[in-house]
């Protein structure tokens, strides 16, 4: 299959494309950076979609990577919803091709409790930005085309992400729970996340919201601690949610408050799991070591 990835320089567009081509699928990518693929102009995107029979949609300001300013908060909504509408609008033009998109947990607002697809939306923040972001597929979901958004956990992988950040504290024994530890830490190995993507692009008649999540639930405080054992390192120093507060302002949210919810649909799909439990999960990744890098390529 010819795919198209947008977000593809991101942490996990750079695992995706690696685990697309091990596949045997032939990818090509649209970025910001000079010379990477398509870029986002409408000429381009338009031929990148032409020229591949499905598109994967990763593009996105990072959630984490900066305190939550209003600025920065309409940079967040702004980079999802406009991105996943033009790319809606191209695909429904063009037709005949197969459209995924990332969407995020956060959909379901704090504090959910034994949450599935069919949940309702949440409050908050994070909630509506998932909520428009989806809304902007509704172009291709009107012109018949084959859509399918993936709600995100926490993705845990080398190279970036959440784990990139904790691995040092911890590492040198600082390392503990967010806040109270109780809140629910809705987590995905980079390697199922990659799977489950595949997967969905493999099975065209996979429609409609999917939560990219483990099976296996956990709460902050068990994963800190889980953490710290495959590391072989204490991890009960907590990071108090007021100091949060301080340090990430209304972004703290996302590390204090949780999505408990299951990946029912995956699973009725017939997708499993290679990476199922926590402290497997973290074991394979601290051993695998470094993260993949972005390989130099052209359109």
């Amino acid at each position: 299959m010819r795919i198209l990835v947008t977000g593809a320089t991101g942490f996990v567009g750079v695992h995706l494309l690696g685990a697309l081509e091990r596949a045997g699928h032939k990818v090509s990518l649209v970025s910001r950076r000079p010379n990477v693929g398509h870029d986002w102009s409408t000429d381009s995107l338009r031929e990148g979609i032409e020229r591949n029979e499905a598109v994967v949609h990763l593009a996105g300001a990072g959630v984490m990577d900066k305190r939550w300013s209003h600025a920065r908060k309409e940079e967040i909504l702004r980079s999802r919803v406009e991105t996943t509408d033009r790319i809606a609008r191209l695909v429904a033009e063009i037709g005949d091709r197969r459209l995924i998109s990332a969407s995020a947990v956060g959909f379901y607002g704090d504090g959910i409790v034994d949450g599935d697809e069919d949940s309702p939306p949440g409050e908050g923040f994070l909630a509506e930005v998932c909520q428009k972001w989806e809304a902007a597929l509704e172009p291709a979901i009107e012109a018949g085309v084959p859509t399918a958004w993936v709600r995100i956990g926490v993705v845990l992988g080398m190279g970036g992400g959440a784990l990139g950040k904790m691995l040092l504290p911890f590492k040198l024994g600082l390392g503990g729970p967010l806040g109270s530890g109780r809140q629910s830490f809705p987590w995905i190995h980079v390697d199922d996340l990659c799977r489950s993507l595949r997967h969905l692009l493999e099975h065209p008649e996979l429609e409609g919201p999917f939560n990219a999540v483990a099976p296996a639930r956990t709460d902050q405080r068990t994963f800190a601690r889980t953490l710290g054992r495959v590391l072989g390192r204490p991890a009960f120093l907590p990071a108090p949610g007021l100091a949060l507060r301080m340090i990430l302002g209304e972004g703290a949210s996302v590390l204090l408050e949780g999505q408990q919810v299951a990946p029912r649909r995956l699973i009725e799909s017939g997708f499993t799991f290679e990476h199922p439990d926590l402290e497997a999960a973290l074991g394979e990744l601290v051993s695998r070591g470094h993260g993949p890098s972005m390989k130099p390529r052209g359109i």
